[in-house]
């Protein structure tokens, strides 16, 4: 694997990231534990390799926010800070033509961080995650929908309640992972025409494991 130029914003994790066409966006997160927070985008350049600053995140500072693409613009919300017990369920639309955010619709669950996530079409799907706050885990799961800008809630996950990731290939989603006070290897899939979830077999899991380190 061939290194590529630093993230150029310092040390940082549990930060938000999305593609547009062939460029990647990353920001928000936290250096440490104790902070800082961020709410600073980056744009990453791979036929240069090169990092551009864009405009910041117009909501507060937090980490572990969701982060998905549909079409040409980015979409990103939610999240926590832990150094102050908030947690947060604004939702902001990223033009990378403009280079400009435009209020969405807020997430109408409890506000939350850890969520997973993915799109397909021109819908967004959200679900599960953490609420610093009360501690509580979720395994909710929800669709925003860009055409009129509103949030449904739709099958809830099949496994526990858990702070989790989410991923797409073609039109199916695929929950999986995370904590629910320990970790656990397990994936649900979506299909949007149902809305229905089921858990996977082990052997399907290895294979989408292996399928997401050729993807890399």
């Amino acid at each position: 694997m061939a290194s590529k130029a630093n993230f150029p914003g310092g040390n940082r994790y549990i930060a938000t990231a999305f593609s547009i066409g062939t460029k990647g966006y990353m920001g928000l997160g936290a250096a440490t534990s104790s902070g800082p927070l961020y709410n600073d985008l980056y744009e990453y350049d791979p036929s240069n390799d090169t990092w551009t600053a864009r405009a910041n995140y117009p909501g507060v500072i937090r980490s572990s926010a969701v982060g998905f693409t549909i079409g040409s613009k980015g979409y990103v919300g939610l999240g926590n800070n832990n150094l102050i017990n908030a947690n947060y369920s604004d939702f902001y639309e990223f033009d990378p033509t403009t280079n400009s955010w435009t209020v969405k619709a807020s997430f109408p669950g409890t506000a939350r961080g850890g969520m997973g996530c993915f799109s397909i079409g021109n819908s967004g799907f959200v679900g599960c995650g953490h609420n610093f706050t009360s501690g509580t885990r979720y395994n909710d799961f929800w669709e925003y929908t860009l055409q009129n800008n509103t949030w449904t809630q739709r099958a809830s996950f099949a496994g526990t309640q858990r702070s989790t990731t989410g991923l797409s290939i073609g039109n199916r989603g695929y929950f999986g992972t995370g904590d629910d006070g320990y970790l656990e290897m397990i994936f649900g899939n979506t299909h949007p025409s149902i809305m229905s979830l089921q858990l996977l077999p082990q052997q399907i899991i290895l294979a989408l494991i292996a399928t997401m380190l050729v993807l890399v």
